[in-house]
């Protein structure tokens, strides 16, 4: 899967948009023209959804190695 810009006058797949799209997200597969187009104003709504969901974890503590969560095995 892959996000390109694109340089046509399309309308934005969301239902509810009518602005023109910006982004296509393309796909391999069996149907030549399986893209959907999206505007810029969409991308980041869905962007800022996707954000929320999806927290990446939190590096370990490089400076305090012995240190452990919870209080245990502290040096």
């Amino acid at each position: 899967m892959k996000i390109v810009s694109v340089n046509i006058k399309i309308k934005c797949d969301i239902a509810g948009c009518k602005q023109f799209a910006d982004y296509a997200i393309t796909s391999k597969g069996f149907f030549a023209d399986k893209n959907l187009y999206i505007c810029d104003n969409c991308m980041k709504q869905m962007h800022n959804w996707y954000s929320q969901k999806v927290v990446p974890k939190s590096p370990n503590n490089f400076l305090n190695k012995n240190k452990k969560i919870g209080g245990y095995n502290e040096k």
